[in-house]
């Protein structure tokens, strides 16, 4: 079999510092923003026509998992964790090539220190993942009205409410001026209750994910969460 070499196209600035956390599929978290930073000359013209579509696809490196971790059949979340199916058959970021893609909300572009960004929003992609390839979105051709999914049809509904201690809420406050979404941020991201199965059954656990340079931290019980800590993350 041959084997192909690739070099990125750009590399992702985005609030997700850590795998934990970023959403299973992107559009889940509207209010997540980001940056693709382009590798190429920024006056190259390689971007221009972009604005003529809402939507791009991100082709990207699954840079942060171990390349033999991948299995032959997963299970994935929306079958409950307990039923397996082929990974090709699943979104796994587990695969025998580590290549992913996004659908992702295109929102300009701008040009820092010389390099040109490409801004982005309902991203769930983790910062530093390398991108490959970038592709416009075709709605004729990408959304089928014949197409459908027996085991996920619709989009997965928020799981948790989210609350946030008065202490937590002073702390938002704090971080308002710099990250002016932080709150609804938050608040999307742990709705869909990123926890692995295993530890949902712990409700004196404390979780943390981490968004930007803070640490969130929260505690479950039944279908709520509640924020009680947001601060910089410690080296």
């Amino acid at each position: 079999m041959n084997s192909f070499s690739f070099k990125p196209v750009g590399i992702t600035h985005s609030p997700y510092t850590e795998r934990f956390g970023i959403p299973r599929q992107s559009g889940l978290v509207t209010s997540a923003q980001g940056s693709i930073e382009l590798f190429a000359d920024p006056h190259s013209g390689i971007a221009d026509g972009l604005e003529a579509f809402s939507h791009i696809w991100l082709i990207f490196v699954f840079d942060q998992n171990p390349a033999d971790q991948w299995k032959p059949k997963v299970r994935p979340p929306r079958l409950g964790g307990n039923e397996k199916v082929g990974v090709f058959a699943s979104r796994s970021p587990y695969r025998p090539n580590p290549i992913g893609m996004s659908l992702v909300k295109y929102a300009g572009r701008s040009i820092k220190k010389g390099k040109l960004h490409l801004l982005i929003e309902e991203l769930d992609l983790a910062n530093g993942t390398r991108i490959l390839d970038i592709k416009p979105h075709l709605p004729y051709a990408d959304s089928r009205e014949d197409s459908f999914a027996q085991w996920a049809p619709e989009a997965p509904q928020p799981l948790l409410e989210v609350k946030f201690t008065h202490a937590a809420l002073q702390q938002l406050q704090q971080h308002a001026d710099a990250y002016p979404e932080l709150e609804t941020m938050i608040e999307q991201t742990i709705s869909f209750d990123p926890r692995p199965a295993y530890q949902k059954d712990d409700p004196e656990r404390i979780y943390g994910i981490c968004l930007y340079t803070l640490n969130i931290q929260w505690i479950t019980e039944k279908n709520r969460a509640t924020i009680i800590n947001i601060a910089e993350k410690t080296r």
